[in-house]
């Protein structure tokens, strides 16, 4: 088998990096938290999809340590960048909130376009009259509700027939209020419904 010491050193040191920095993360060690993703970034694109949840805990010390200024630049570069799937942006729609609650303020309307962006890429209605912080907090909670959902239905089609799993999948189509899901929930039952012959 091929080895490259190089290349595995450089995994480890990676590895260790986000190792520390989680730990120092949980125990709320946030100027030591920055240094350490600090450490990690100078070795990845920041913006490496695999390294997300980094980015996440630096934002959140940046904020605990009232750096708000440097927090909000990071979070609205992941916000705007086209090359982040959707459902990767909303943790630091998460953090824009915390942003800005901890400052006692509320969202600027500069922001009206990415939360659009969520709400149409998604698939979610929102009531017109709530305001940006609320759209953003309603977005969030529906995509946890929706994610847990689905992984809910999966874990109860495992073990039922075809025409079992065909009701579920059109029971949570009619039920499930994120689009994205619903979606992913008709894609499934198209490939079942081939197969139901009876």
């Amino acid at each position: 088998m091929f080895y490259n010491k190089q290349i595995y050193d450089e995994a480890l040191e990676k590895d260790y990096y986000l190792w520390r920095s989680t730990i120092l993360h949980k125990l709320q060690n946030h100027e030591e938290t920055i240094v350490e993703v600090n450490k990690l970034f100078k070795l990845i694109d920041f913006k490496d999809f695999r390294y997300l949840n980094a980015l996440t805990m630096k934002i959140d010390a940046l904020i605990s340590t009232s750096l708000y200024e440097e927090a909000e630049l990071l979070i609205k570069d992941m916000l705007l960048a086209k090359d982040i799937a959707m459902p990767q942006k909303l943790p630091f729609a998460r953090l824009l909130t915390k942003l800005y609650n901890v400052q006692k303020l509320s969202v600027p309307d500069s922001y009206s376009p990415v939360v659009e962006e969520l709400v149409l890429n998604l698939g979610i209605e929102l009531d017109e009259n709530l305001d940006l912080m609320e759209s953003i907090e309603n977005i969030l909670q529906m995509y946890t509700v929706a994610n847990r959902s689905w992984h809910n239905l999966i874990l109860d089609m495992e073990d039922i027939d075809v025409n079992g799993q065909i009701d579920l999948l059109e029971q949570y189509i009619k039920q499930e209020k994120v689009g994205q899901y619903r979606k992913l929930a008709q894609k499934n039952l198209d490939d079942l419904k081939p197969n139901d012959i009876s």
